[in-house]
């Protein structure tokens, strides 16, 4: 025997439901994108960060040397009596300004360790240093802005939202729809070797949401 069943009111249903799953598929991707979007910016904010504040003492390291040679040969030339008392102190303090700058900027050398540390999930050690250049391509013609809006993760997943609402409200209404289903079926009966006697049978079912 076989049979055969169709609810002919589902297929909208069926459709919604589909749709649906395809809207939270799209946002579950959405919110996979803009979470490797932020990893990456957090990763190359953290690299651009090291590698300037590693650039920084460098540059304070020189100007300190210099400025202690300067404060050297001042006082040569005061001990000399070629040069004043407010020149050696002058000098003096633009030495320890130059020590304390240096001291601040190695503060600012270990924050962005710890930062880059996060942002590759593995604690650095204190001696690592980082080389090279982070540099983002310039397009060759003026972006479309607006195109590129409704390419972001967030918008996407707006969008997806608003699918998977238009979805649950169709299947909602189908709720309050009138159910007409029917089936059908045949059947045959053995007379010894041969099948014959083939039965037909089909039905109708009608139900109301109230």
């Amino acid at each position: 025997s076989a049979s055969i069943a169709k609810d002919f009111f589902t297929t909208e249903q069926d459709n919604a439901t589909i749709a649906s799953a395809k809207a939270n598929y799209a946002k579950t991707k959405a919110s996979a994108q803009s979470t490797l979007a932020s990893a990456s910016y957090d990763l190359w904010q953290a690299f651009i960060t090291m590698a300037y504040e590693q650039s920084n003492i460098n540059l304070l390291e020189t100007i300190t040397k210099r400025r202690k040679a300067n404060l050297d040969l001042v006082s040569l030339r005061f001990d000399a009596g070629r040069e004043h008392k407010g020149s050696v102190l002058r000098s003096d303090a633009a030495y320890r300004q130059a020590l304390n700058d240096v001291v601040q900027a190695r503060r600012g050398l270990d924050v962005a360790r710890k930062q880059l540390s996060a942002a590759v999930g593995v604690d650095l050690a204190a001696t690592i240093t980082v080389t090279g250049m982070a540099l983002a391509s310039t397009p060759s013609t003026e972006p479309a802005i607006s195109a590129l809006v409704e390419t972001l993760p967030d918008a996407l997943s707006i969008r997806a939202d608003l699918a998977a609402a238009e979805a649950d409200l169709i299947s909602a209404k189908h709720t309050y729809q009138p159910s007409i289903a029917g089936s059908a079926s045949l059947s045959k009966s053995s007379s010894g070797l041969s099948l014959d006697n083939p039965s037909w049978a089909a039905k109708m079912g009608f139900s109301l949401p109230i």
